[in-house]
Protein backbone atom coordinates (compact mmCIF):
# COMPACT_ATOMS: atom_id res chain seq x y z
CA UNK A 1 0.00 0.00 0.00
CA UNK A 2 2.88 2.38 0.73
CA UNK A 3 4.23 1.91 -2.81
CA UNK A 4 0.87 3.05 -4.26
CA UNK A 5 1.24 6.48 -2.68
CA UNK A 6 3.97 7.25 -5.21
CA UNK A 7 1.33 7.29 -7.95
CA UNK A 8 -0.94 9.76 -6.10
CA UNK A 9 -0.13 13.47 -6.55
CA UNK A 10 0.55 15.20 -3.29
CA UNK A 11 -1.96 17.95 -3.98
CA UNK A 12 -4.85 15.53 -4.58
CA UNK A 13 -7.59 15.70 -1.94
CA UNK A 14 -10.20 12.96 -1.68
CA UNK A 15 -12.89 15.08 -0.02
CA UNK A 16 -15.60 12.60 -1.02
CA UNK A 17 -13.99 9.97 1.21
CA UNK A 18 -13.89 12.52 4.04
CA UNK A 19 -17.59 13.30 3.53
CA UNK A 20 -18.57 9.63 3.40
CA UNK A 21 -18.98 9.24 7.17
CA UNK A 22 -19.06 12.92 8.14
CA UNK A 23 -22.65 13.26 9.38
CA UNK A 24 -24.13 9.82 8.91
CA UNK A 25 -27.55 11.13 7.83
CA UNK A 26 -27.35 9.39 4.47
CA UNK A 27 -26.43 5.95 5.84
CA UNK A 28 -29.10 6.27 8.55
CA UNK A 29 -31.71 7.16 5.91
CA UNK A 30 -31.03 3.90 4.07
CA UNK A 31 -30.17 1.62 6.98
CA UNK A 32 -33.10 2.59 9.23
CA UNK A 33 -36.01 1.41 7.02
CA UNK A 34 -34.08 -1.62 5.74
CA UNK A 35 -33.19 -2.79 9.24
CA UNK A 36 -36.71 -2.29 10.63
CA UNK A 37 -38.20 -4.31 7.77
CA UNK A 38 -35.63 -7.07 8.28
CA UNK A 39 -36.37 -7.14 12.01
CA UNK A 40 -40.14 -7.34 11.40
CA UNK A 41 -39.54 -10.14 8.89
CA UNK A 42 -37.35 -11.97 11.41
CA UNK A 43 -40.02 -11.80 14.13
CA UNK A 44 -42.56 -13.24 11.69
CA UNK A 45 -40.34 -16.27 10.96
CA UNK A 46 -40.70 -17.93 14.36
CA UNK A 47 -40.24 -21.49 13.09
CA UNK A 48 -37.10 -20.54 11.18
CA UNK A 49 -35.66 -18.86 14.29
CA UNK A 50 -36.22 -21.99 16.32
CA UNK A 51 -34.54 -24.11 13.65
CA UNK A 52 -31.60 -21.92 12.57
CA UNK A 53 -31.23 -19.42 15.42
CA UNK A 54 -32.11 -15.72 15.68
CA UNK A 55 -29.02 -14.19 14.10
CA UNK A 56 -28.89 -16.57 11.15
CA UNK A 57 -32.51 -15.83 10.30
CA UNK A 58 -32.05 -12.13 10.98
CA UNK A 59 -29.14 -11.94 8.55
CA UNK A 60 -31.21 -13.62 5.83
CA UNK A 61 -34.10 -11.22 6.47
CA UNK A 62 -31.67 -8.30 6.29
CA UNK A 63 -30.30 -9.72 3.05
CA UNK A 64 -33.79 -9.95 1.55
CA UNK A 65 -34.82 -6.44 2.64
CA UNK A 66 -31.53 -4.97 1.36
CA UNK A 67 -31.80 -6.66 -2.02
CA UNK A 68 -35.43 -5.61 -2.48
CA UNK A 69 -35.40 -2.02 -1.20
CA UNK A 70 -31.89 -0.80 -0.31
CA UNK A 71 -31.07 0.71 -3.68
CA UNK A 72 -34.54 2.20 -4.17
CA UNK A 73 -34.36 3.96 -0.80
CA UNK A 74 -30.95 5.29 -1.77
CA UNK A 75 -32.33 6.55 -5.09
CA UNK A 76 -35.14 8.30 -3.24
CA UNK A 77 -32.65 10.16 -1.03
CA UNK A 78 -30.51 11.11 -4.02
CA UNK A 79 -33.52 12.55 -5.85
CA UNK A 80 -34.38 14.64 -2.80
CA UNK A 81 -30.85 16.00 -2.93
CA UNK A 82 -31.09 16.68 -6.67
CA UNK A 83 -34.32 18.65 -6.22
CA UNK A 84 -32.74 20.73 -3.46
CA UNK A 85 -29.58 21.40 -5.48
CA UNK A 86 -31.58 22.31 -8.58
CA UNK A 87 -33.60 24.91 -6.68
CA UNK A 88 -30.81 26.22 -4.42
CA UNK A 89 -27.79 26.48 -6.70
CA UNK A 90 -27.02 30.04 -5.57
CA UNK A 91 -26.87 29.37 -1.83
CA UNK A 92 -25.10 26.02 -1.45
CA UNK A 93 -21.63 24.58 -1.92
CA UNK A 94 -22.25 22.84 -5.25
CA UNK A 95 -19.34 20.38 -5.15
CA UNK A 96 -20.10 19.24 -1.61
CA UNK A 97 -23.81 19.05 -2.38
CA UNK A 98 -23.13 16.68 -5.29
CA UNK A 99 -21.32 14.29 -2.96
CA UNK A 100 -24.10 14.44 -0.38
CA UNK A 101 -26.80 13.92 -3.01
CA UNK A 102 -25.07 10.79 -4.26
CA UNK A 103 -24.25 9.33 -0.85
CA UNK A 104 -27.68 7.79 -0.25
CA UNK A 105 -27.54 5.99 -3.61
CA UNK A 106 -24.00 4.87 -2.79
CA UNK A 107 -25.07 3.43 0.56
CA UNK A 108 -28.06 1.77 -1.08
CA UNK A 109 -25.73 0.05 -3.52
CA UNK A 110 -23.42 -0.99 -0.68
CA UNK A 111 -26.30 -2.59 1.23
CA UNK A 112 -27.46 -4.40 -1.91
CA UNK A 113 -23.96 -5.83 -2.28
CA UNK A 114 -24.00 -6.80 1.38
CA UNK A 115 -27.35 -8.48 0.84
CA UNK A 116 -25.90 -10.62 -1.96
CA UNK A 117 -22.96 -11.50 0.26
CA UNK A 118 -25.13 -12.55 3.22
CA UNK A 119 -27.68 -14.48 1.15
CA UNK A 120 -27.73 -18.14 2.18
CA UNK A 121 -30.20 -20.23 0.10
CA UNK A 122 -30.00 -23.09 2.62
CA UNK A 123 -31.91 -21.01 5.18
CA UNK A 124 -35.54 -20.76 4.08
CA UNK A 125 -37.47 -17.75 5.35
CA UNK A 126 -40.90 -16.34 4.60
CA UNK A 127 -40.90 -12.83 3.20
CA UNK A 128 -43.77 -11.76 5.43
CA UNK A 129 -44.37 -9.21 8.19
CA UNK A 130 -47.19 -8.68 10.65
CA UNK A 131 -49.62 -5.77 10.67
CA UNK A 132 -47.57 -4.14 13.42
CA UNK A 133 -44.42 -4.56 11.34
CA UNK A 134 -46.15 -3.01 8.33
CA UNK A 135 -47.28 0.05 10.31
CA UNK A 136 -43.83 0.43 11.87
CA UNK A 137 -42.07 0.11 8.52
CA UNK A 138 -44.36 2.60 6.78
CA UNK A 139 -44.09 5.08 9.64
CA UNK A 140 -40.31 4.88 9.88
CA UNK A 141 -39.76 5.23 6.14
CA UNK A 142 -42.20 8.14 5.86
CA UNK A 143 -40.54 9.80 8.87
CA UNK A 144 -37.08 9.34 7.35
CA UNK A 145 -38.25 10.94 4.10
CA UNK A 146 -39.78 13.91 5.98
CA UNK A 147 -36.59 14.41 8.03
CA UNK A 148 -34.49 14.42 4.86
CA UNK A 149 -36.90 16.88 3.25
CA UNK A 150 -36.65 19.18 6.25
CA UNK A 151 -32.87 18.96 6.06
CA UNK A 152 -32.91 20.59 2.63
CA UNK A 153 -34.27 23.80 4.22
CA UNK A 154 -36.85 24.04 1.44
CA UNK A 155 -40.61 24.29 2.04
CA UNK A 156 -41.37 20.66 1.31
CA UNK A 157 -45.10 21.13 0.77
CA UNK A 158 -44.51 23.55 -2.09
CA UNK A 159 -41.35 21.87 -3.39
CA UNK A 160 -41.56 18.11 -2.97
CA UNK A 161 -45.29 17.36 -2.85
CA UNK A 162 -46.98 15.74 -5.90
CA UNK A 163 -48.82 19.03 -6.44
CA UNK A 164 -45.65 21.11 -6.43
CA UNK A 165 -45.27 21.00 -10.20
CA UNK A 166 -47.35 20.16 -13.26
CA UNK A 167 -44.31 18.20 -14.45
CA UNK A 168 -45.51 15.16 -12.51
CA UNK A 169 -48.78 15.01 -14.51
CA UNK A 170 -47.41 12.58 -17.17
CA UNK A 171 -46.30 10.22 -14.40
CA UNK A 172 -49.73 10.45 -12.74
CA UNK A 173 -51.55 9.86 -16.03
CA UNK A 174 -49.59 6.68 -16.80
CA UNK A 175 -49.99 5.41 -13.23
CA UNK A 176 -53.76 6.01 -13.12
CA UNK A 177 -54.23 4.55 -16.59
CA UNK A 178 -52.44 1.35 -15.57
CA UNK A 179 -54.38 1.19 -12.30
CA UNK A 180 -57.66 1.29 -14.23
CA UNK A 181 -56.70 -2.01 -15.94
CA UNK A 182 -55.75 -3.97 -12.81
CA UNK A 183 -58.47 -6.56 -13.35
CA UNK A 184 -56.96 -7.57 -16.70
CA UNK A 185 -53.46 -8.18 -15.27
CA UNK A 186 -54.47 -11.29 -13.34
CA UNK A 187 -52.09 -10.49 -10.46
CA UNK A 188 -52.57 -9.31 -6.87
CA UNK A 189 -53.34 -5.61 -6.77
CA UNK A 190 -50.14 -4.68 -4.93
CA UNK A 191 -48.03 -6.47 -7.55
CA UNK A 192 -49.92 -4.76 -10.35
CA UNK A 193 -49.52 -1.41 -8.60
CA UNK A 194 -45.76 -1.96 -8.32
CA UNK A 195 -45.57 -2.75 -12.04
CA UNK A 196 -47.68 0.30 -12.89
CA UNK A 197 -45.56 2.53 -10.67
CA UNK A 198 -42.34 1.26 -12.27
CA UNK A 199 -43.74 1.88 -15.75
CA UNK A 200 -44.94 5.37 -14.81
CA UNK A 201 -41.63 6.26 -13.13
CA UNK A 202 -39.41 5.16 -16.01
CA UNK A 203 -41.82 6.61 -18.58
CA UNK A 204 -42.05 9.91 -16.71
CA UNK A 205 -38.28 10.06 -16.38
CA UNK A 206 -37.96 9.46 -20.13
CA UNK A 207 -40.38 12.30 -20.84
CA UNK A 208 -38.41 14.57 -18.53
CA UNK A 209 -35.12 13.71 -20.24
CA UNK A 210 -36.69 14.46 -23.64
CA UNK A 211 -37.81 17.82 -22.27
CA UNK A 212 -34.28 18.34 -20.95
CA UNK A 213 -32.69 17.80 -24.36
CA UNK A 214 -35.38 19.86 -26.06
CA UNK A 215 -34.82 22.83 -23.74
CA UNK A 216 -31.15 22.95 -24.82
CA UNK A 217 -28.95 25.77 -23.66
CA UNK A 218 -27.03 25.68 -20.41
CA UNK A 219 -27.79 24.38 -16.96
CA UNK A 220 -30.04 27.31 -16.07
CA UNK A 221 -32.28 26.64 -19.09
CA UNK A 222 -32.55 22.96 -18.15
CA UNK A 223 -33.33 23.29 -14.43
CA UNK A 224 -37.09 22.88 -14.94
CA UNK A 225 -36.59 19.57 -16.76
CA UNK A 226 -34.04 18.35 -14.18
CA UNK A 227 -36.45 19.21 -11.38
CA UNK A 228 -39.24 17.30 -13.16
CA UNK A 229 -37.06 14.20 -13.58
CA UNK A 230 -35.94 14.20 -9.94
CA UNK A 231 -39.46 14.77 -8.59
CA UNK A 232 -40.89 11.90 -10.65
CA UNK A 233 -38.19 9.43 -9.61
CA UNK A 234 -38.48 10.53 -5.97
CA UNK A 235 -42.21 9.81 -5.81
CA UNK A 236 -41.81 6.65 -7.85
CA UNK A 237 -39.27 5.40 -5.30
CA UNK A 238 -41.48 6.34 -2.34
CA UNK A 239 -44.50 4.50 -3.74
CA UNK A 240 -42.28 1.53 -4.62
CA UNK A 241 -41.21 1.13 -0.99
CA UNK A 242 -44.79 1.60 0.25
CA UNK A 243 -46.00 -1.10 -2.16
CA UNK A 244 -43.19 -3.43 -1.10
CA UNK A 245 -44.09 -3.08 2.58
CA UNK A 246 -47.74 -3.80 1.75
CA UNK A 247 -46.64 -6.86 -0.27
CA UNK A 248 -44.71 -8.18 2.73
CA UNK A 249 -47.85 -7.93 4.84
CA UNK A 250 -50.13 -9.47 2.20
CA UNK A 251 -47.70 -12.26 1.37
CA UNK A 252 -47.32 -11.38 -2.32
CA UNK A 253 -43.66 -10.40 -2.19
CA UNK A 254 -42.49 -13.51 -4.02
CA UNK A 255 -44.78 -12.74 -6.97
CA UNK A 256 -43.51 -9.17 -7.31
CA UNK A 257 -39.97 -9.99 -8.51
CA UNK A 258 -38.78 -6.90 -6.65
CA UNK A 259 -35.07 -7.43 -7.14
CA UNK A 260 -35.42 -7.27 -10.93
CA UNK A 261 -37.64 -4.19 -10.66
CA UNK A 262 -35.07 -2.58 -8.38
CA UNK A 263 -32.36 -2.95 -11.00
CA UNK A 264 -34.61 -1.54 -13.73
CA UNK A 265 -35.30 1.52 -11.61
CA UNK A 266 -31.66 1.88 -10.65
CA UNK A 267 -30.53 1.72 -14.29
CA UNK A 268 -32.87 4.59 -15.18
CA UNK A 269 -31.80 6.62 -12.13
CA UNK A 270 -28.08 6.06 -12.76
CA UNK A 271 -28.51 7.15 -16.39
CA UNK A 272 -30.18 10.37 -15.20
CA UNK A 273 -27.50 10.98 -12.58
CA UNK A 274 -24.76 10.41 -15.15
CA UNK A 275 -26.34 12.94 -17.50
CA UNK A 276 -26.54 15.45 -14.68
CA UNK A 277 -23.21 14.97 -12.90
CA UNK A 278 -20.94 13.27 -15.45
CA UNK A 279 -17.30 13.94 -14.44
CA UNK A 280 -14.69 15.15 -16.89
CA UNK A 281 -13.15 12.15 -18.67
CA UNK A 282 -9.56 11.67 -19.83
CA UNK A 283 -10.35 12.48 -23.48
CA UNK A 284 -12.24 15.65 -22.61
CA UNK A 285 -9.53 16.71 -20.16
CA UNK A 286 -6.84 16.17 -22.81
CA UNK A 287 -8.81 18.16 -25.38
CA UNK A 288 -9.41 21.01 -22.93
CA UNK A 289 -5.73 20.98 -21.91
CA UNK A 290 -4.66 21.34 -25.55
CA UNK A 291 -7.14 24.16 -26.09
CA UNK A 292 -5.90 25.92 -22.98
CA UNK A 293 -2.28 25.54 -24.11
CA UNK A 294 -3.10 27.09 -27.49
CA UNK A 295 -5.05 29.89 -25.83
CA UNK A 296 -2.22 30.56 -23.40
CA UNK A 297 0.29 30.74 -26.28
CA UNK A 298 -2.00 33.19 -28.10
CA UNK A 299 -2.34 35.30 -24.97
CA UNK A 300 1.42 35.42 -24.51
CA UNK A 301 1.93 36.42 -28.16
CA UNK A 302 -0.70 39.15 -27.85
CA UNK A 303 0.92 40.39 -24.65
CA UNK A 304 4.29 40.59 -26.38
CA UNK A 305 2.74 42.61 -29.20
CA UNK A 306 1.08 44.91 -26.68
CA UNK A 307 4.37 45.40 -24.84
CA UNK A 308 6.14 46.17 -28.15
CA UNK A 309 3.45 48.69 -29.10
CA UNK A 310 3.72 50.35 -25.69
CA UNK A 311 7.48 50.64 -26.12
CA UNK A 312 7.07 52.19 -29.59
CA UNK A 313 4.45 54.63 -28.31
CA UNK A 314 6.76 55.64 -25.48
CA UNK A 315 9.57 56.29 -28.00
CA UNK A 316 7.26 58.37 -30.21
CA UNK A 317 6.09 60.39 -27.22
CA UNK A 318 9.71 61.17 -26.26
CA UNK A 319 10.57 62.18 -29.83
CA UNK A 320 7.51 64.43 -29.95
CA UNK A 321 8.52 66.09 -26.69
CA UNK A 322 12.03 66.84 -28.05
CA UNK A 323 10.64 68.49 -31.15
Amino acid sequence: MIELTAFIPGNSRFTFVEDLFQEGVEIAFVLGPVYVLSLAMCFFNREAREKYGFWSVHMQCFSRASLDTGLVIGICGSMIGVVAMTLQTSVIDFERAIGIALLTMLWGGIFVGLGYFLNNPDINIKARISARGMVTGLTLFAGAVLILLEGTKLPWLSTFSPFASVAIIPYAIVLLLCCSFFKFAGKPWVVSFTDANLLATIGGLGMGIVLWFKSGGGYEDSRAAIYACALIVMWGSILYVFAYIAALFLGTQEQGNYQTKTWHLSEAAVFFIFLLYAPVGATEWNRESQDQAVQEANNQAQQQEIDALKAQIAILIKQAEKT
